[in-house]
């Protein structure tokens, strides 16, 4: 995608799960905490 810089996070996530950059567990939990526990 060219334009994944202005597409929301769940689908930056989704396209870095397919390139294999990150686990499913591991982007999920991330934009979980991400965007509900700011500490």
């Amino acid at each position: 995608m060219e334009n994944d810089k202005i597409v929301p996070n769940q689908v930056i996530v989704e396209v870095e799960m397919i390139k294999g950059k990150l686990p499913l567990q591991f982007h999920y939990n991330e934009l979980k905490h991400e965007v509900v526990d700011d500490s």
